[in-house]
């Protein structure tokens, strides 16, 4: 950093955004208003100062991370701390906010830009950004992207014809076998053998609908799914918060940033280490004293941050994921209602039902068992993990000998039984199991050490103007 710069830089440092008289400060409310710990709070307030720095040096203005956005837009309400004391007394130049028009033009370019503001961020302060506050790469999905969508009512012709043609068979063999195509005039066994071939068809008709489906979710997650993300958010949406969180504190005792003891974690990491650590609970331990005991709660409760641990596309995804749709059930029910006037006719004629009650409830579970094979919830999630799985351990920008943490996402506390800490590790995880989500959205829990299997699981920074350089970003 030159000369210049550095004046400039202490002067951005030594600016209060807490004022000491306030009862409820700026990062009290910065925190409540978004959901954040405070330590969070306290550190995207610090990448916010940086980002000062970046708007007053930069030719071309900088854009911020959508955390770092957050703080911008609240402390523009504080007009005078902001407009006075910071932009007149402090930067002497008047710093605006300009958000985005939107549209695909504006992604691009604001994209473009935010990966120039992130250059600049290590050319000027020597280190990478913290990914927990600047994700490496901010898609379009961040800024102005559409909510995932498909439309499984819609089939191709392919999936059309190949229905034509199973209904065509099936009733060209209700003309040979019964010479009708009136199922009420067969007799009890006749009706008893057509039923099979109901069911069987509604099967048949059944998979070619779903397999259309399962084509159109595959492609939404083909769409959305992150070029660039975090181990710690993959994990998050395949087996949610504690695997994820497991796997933050698995990887701070490999690089000695943690040290368990009985029931507590261990803070070891120095205030003045390194900003480019891509741990999500890296920079909030920074705020807490070398030798601080945690117990699993606390880094639960106060160092946890959704936002962190969670990543924009998936999030999509799992909207798209928990989606419930009844148009798949529309086979099953032409079948059951065909069924069930027939039982109102075998019981008003006095007419045994039991074998046809038999049929209908074998009919049932075999639907039950398609619909839950071909959820959204399961196709997505296993989509996701396929990909997942195949990833190499750099694109998490992590060292190869890291690949324990991969391992550790899947198996639990099986991958870390070569540890000095297992028997420890197993107890404090222990209450805190996993839970593997089934097809039809119910779950089961499994402890520490199970396999994980198969698992079924922002706002757009605008940008400095005025007096230091452009704009960018989305409002």
């Amino acid at each position: 950093m030159i000369k210049q710069h550095e004046i400039l830089w202490k002067k951005i440092q030594a600016f209060p955004l807490d004022e000491p008289q306030a009862s409820f400060p700026f990062s009290k409310k910065l925190a409540k208003e978004n959901g954040w710990t405070q330590s969070f709070a306290l550190q995207a307030m610090a990448e916010y100062k940086k980002f000062l720095l970046l708007c007053c040096i930069s030719p071309t203005g900088a854009s911020p991370s959508p955390v770092v956005d957050a703080v911008w837009h609240l402390h523009l309400t504080y007009t005078q701390s902001y407009w006075r004391h910071l932009c007149t007394d402090t930067l002497n130049t008047q710093l605006h906010h300009h958000p985005s028009r939107g549209g695909p033009q504006e992604n691009e370019k604001h994209t473009h830009w935010y990966s120039e503001t992130l250059s600049l961020y290590y050319k000027t302060f020597g280190e990478y950004p913290p990914t927990n506050i600047w994700p490496a790469y901010i898609e379009s999905t961040v800024f102005d992207a559409p909510e995932p969508t498909y439309t499984p009512l819609q089939p191709d012709g392919a999936t059309w014809q190949k229905i034509g043609f199973t209904l065509a068979v099936f009733l060209l063999l209700l003309l040979i076998r019964f010479q009708s195509l009136n199922p009420y005039h067969y007799k009890g066994p006749a009706f008893l053998e057509f039923t099979v071939y109901l069911c069987c068809t509604a099967m048949f008709v059944a998979v070619f609908l779903f397999r259309y489906h399962k084509q159109n979710l595959l492609q939404v997650v083909d769409e959305h799914y992150p070029a660039r993300y975090s181990i710690y958010q993959g994990v998050h949406f395949l087996y949610g918060k504690h695997r994820a969180l497991q796997t933050a504190i698995i990887h701070l005792l490999k690089k000695d940033g943690l040290e368990v003891q009985e029931t507590k974690f261990v803070n070891k990491i120095d205030h003045a280490g390194p900003g480019s650590e891509t741990n999500p609970l890296y920079q909030p331990l920074q705020q807490y004293p070398i030798g601080r005991a945690l117990r699993y709660e606390e880094l639960e409760n106060d160092l946890y941050a959704h936002q962190v641990f969670s990543h924009p596309s998936f999030e999509k995804l799992s909207t798209v994921a928990a989606q419930k749709h009844r148009w798949h059930r529309l086979p099953y029910f032409i079948v059951l209602g065909i069924l069930l006037l027939r039982f109102q006719q075998g019981l008003a004629n006095g007419k045994p039902v039991g074998y046809l009650f038999m049929e209908t409830f074998i009919f049932t579970i075999a639907y039950l068992l398609l619909t839950q094979k071909f959820s959204n919830d399961r196709i997505i999630y296993e989509a996701v993990k396929e990909r997942f799985d195949q990833e190499n351990i750099r694109q998490f920008d992590l060292e190869e000998n890291d690949e324990v943490l991969k391992t550790f996402s899947h198996q639990g506390c099986a991958a870390i039984k070569d540890f000095s800490e297992f028997a420890l590790l197993s107890v404090l995880f222990a209450p805190y199991p996993v839970l593997h989500r089934q097809a039809n959205g119910q779950g089961s829990y499994s402890g520490c050490g199970s396999d994980g299997g198969s698992n079924c699981g922002g706002d757009g920074g605008g940008g400095c103007g005025g007096g230091c350089g452009g704009c960018g970003g989305g409002d």
